[in-house]
């Protein structure tokens, strides 16, 4: 039975790689795959089929992680889930895979099987895939997506980098011809104010879309290819710095990710950011509450009542400039991206009002950059320049309060050099065996000097004698250099 599976593995690969032969001369044009969809707090999620005959699920969209894993047994959260003895060309892989995130784990089975995303069936490829049998905290009450689909890069891959993530896999049996993709997140997509706080956005493939963004894509390199990591330069409020060092911000690493929503900051940042948003902000209806600044409660007011987001201050994160690191862009953060809208409780409902929580937090492990972010803005990831791309999104705010995010730039960096530098072992044991080499230098010749000194100094009987000549005068004795010893 293995031996058919992975024949007819084969001759899927082989047809594949036939249709990428034929199809040379006509590169496949930019694709626009208009249904990320999710809820604020939950990521955005997309749909993909996979295995023969094809079976559907949604997917969350996840630039912070690199494997592509999926539902493989039941579980109450996940509303469906991959039935591998159902798909005629899976094969297992006879390998086991898990993952830690931020917020919950999963462990599974690898296998490889045919992969389409739903609209683009012409693009299928066979990629590799953990089917998900455990795990804690990851499925969401709720949430209507059964996996996630890594966009990273191969380095973050699990068990090791010998998984291939889903990009790379369409990359390489070219069902895409460009090693870049972009997106445009656009946060809640409700106009009227019916209490539908539901998100969504697009996902391109195979170049940039023009009509998702305003003016210019100005860019800022990948420090390292594992993460989409980059360097942030200065972090303001208002116009005004938190005028720290600016490696504090990259601490120990700043990513681009679009599977964490929220904003989170190395906590010395965060503490720093969130005392100056409390001395701005100008109105306490919402921040009178230490809850609210923890994420804990919700702040609602009407929806007419446009002086609650001006109250709260713009976020300013600047970026250093691919090309010229003496240079920087500035994301400008208005309060409407850092203030994530939740579902309205009935009482809300009642009284016609908007709700909002607080979505900035503390991290252990870095900045990210995370949805809220990256609501403002159509972002490019182009990996074959190893740089990100950010434009202002031609998304539609939620409502005539809303003030749109902005690029500025580029300027003269405030900062430079501020990628976060980790102490290096070899540093410090290149300096240990510096300072014994110091210590022996010094120590050796001065225990010989004390032997020599000494045996010289031995009267006949071998009793070590003192020259009363250089003792009777102290004076004498601290003035002359023979009672130094060298």
């Amino acid at each position: 039975m293995r031996a058919v599976q992975w024949f007819t593995l084969l001759c899927l690969q082989s047809l594949v790689l036939c249709w990428m032969g034929e199809s040379d001369e006509t590169a496949p044009t930019t694709v626009i795959i208009d249904q990320l969809y999710g809820y604020p707090g939950e990521g955005y999620s997309l749909s993909i089929a996979i295995g023969t005959p094809p079976q559907e699920f949604k997917v969350i969209l996840d630039t912070g992680s690199s494997n592509f894993a999926i539902a493989a047994a039941q579980h109450k959260n996940a509303t469906s889930y991959f039935l591998r003895s159902q798909s005629t060309t899976y094969q297992s892989l006879d390998k086991t895979a898990s993952v830690e995130y931020t917020e919950g784990f999963w462990s599974g089975s690898l296998g490889r099987d045919v992969f389409s995303l739903s609209g683009v069936t012409e693009r299928s490829v066979l990629v590799d895939l953990v089917c998900i049998e455990n795990s804690r905290d990851f499925f969401q009450t709720g949430a209507n997506w059964q996996g996630i689909l890594g966009l990273a890069y191969a380095s973050l891959a699990k068990p090791d980098s010998s998984v291939t993530p889903v990009f790379k896999d369409m990359l390489q049996q070219r069902t895409v011809s460009e090693n870049i993709f972009s997106m445009q997140l656009c946060g809640t997509v409700d106009r009227n104010h019916s209490y539908d706080v539901s998100v969504g956005g697009k996902l391109v493939l195979d170049g940039v879309a023009s009509e998702l963004y305003r003016g210019d894509i100005l860019y800022t390199p990948i420090v390292k290819e594992w993460f989409y990591e980059v360097e942030l330069t200065d972090i303001a409020v208002d116009g005004t710095s938190l005028d720290m060092d600016c490696k504090e911000y990259n601490t120990p690493k700043t990513i681009v990710d679009s599977g964490t929503t929220s904003l989170r900051l190395p906590t010395a940042v965060y503490n720093k950011l969130l005392e100056m948003l409390k001395r701005k902000y100008r109105n306490k209806v919402c921040g009178k509450s230490a809850e609210f600044w923890k994420s804990s409660v919700s702040c609602c007011w009407s929806p007419v009542d446009g002086s609650q987001f001006k109250a709260f201050p713009n976020i300013s994160l600047s970026l250093s400039l691919a090309g010229n690191s003496s240079q920087q862009f500035t994301l400008v953060v208005p309060p409407q991206l850092y203030l994530q809208a939740v579902n309205n409780t009935a009482d809300d409902q009642m009284n016609a009002k908007d709700c909002y929580k607080f979505s900035i937090f503390p991290s252990s492990s870095g900045t990210v950059l995370g949805a809220i972010v990256m609501e403002g803005y159509y972002v490019v990831f182009d990996r074959t320049n190893r740089q990100v791309g950010f434009a202002q999104s031609t998304c539609e705010v939620r409502a005539a309060e809303f003030a749109k995010p902005v690029v500025k730039g580029p300027m003269k960096a405030k900062n430079t050099s501020c990628r976060y530098q980790a102490p290096s072992k070899n540093k410090l044991s290149t300096m240990s065996i510096i300072l014994i080499i110091l210590s022996l230098v010094i120590i050796l010749p001065v225990t010989f000097c004390l032997v020599v000194t000494c045996s010289r100094s031995r009267n006949s009987s071998g009793d070590l004698s003192v020259h009363a000549e250089d003792w009777t005068d102290s004076s004498a004795a601290n003035s002359s250099d023979e009672r130094h010893l060298i």
